[in-house]
């Protein structure tokens, strides 16, 4: 089952923003990383696992700038995503805010640029 990973903290928590994270279109699980890059030094603020074939929604996220980091736990490779920017507008209705659906694909022409990590950057 999709979820959080226990004995990982949870920050961030404190806006109205999504992002869906769509494992389905593979046959591995991955374990998930939504890494902040909003400060000097980037660091995780969810962990996760998605197994194949399911997807995750992260809730509640604080508006920012932020990309997602995974390992492929079949192959071991390791990638990211390009940067993702979380927004939240007042407006006269009400908030506006961020709400991304991002696929993670083995092949080429996904919605979401990937990039090949290395171990210490993941």
């Amino acid at each position: 089952m999709a979820g959080y990973l226990p004995g990982f903290p949870r920050l961030n928590t404190d806006g109205n923003s999504t992002i869906a994270v769509d494992n389905g279109q593979n046959d591995s699980d991955v374990f998930v990383k939504l890494v902040s890059l909003s400060s000097a030094n980037a660091y995780p603020v969810r962990q996760f696992f998605i197994p194949a074939g399911r997807s995750f929604r992260l809730e509640s996220l604080r508006q920012g700038t932020y990309d997602i980091r995974y390992q492929d736990l079949s192959s071991g490779s390791l990638s990211r995503s390009a940067e993702l920017s979380v927004t939240e507008t007042r407006t006269y209705q009400g908030i506006r805010y961020t709400d991304l659906r991002l696929t993670l694909y083995k092949v080429r022409n996904g919605n979401m640029q990937m990039y090949t990590l290395s171990a210490d950057e993941f």
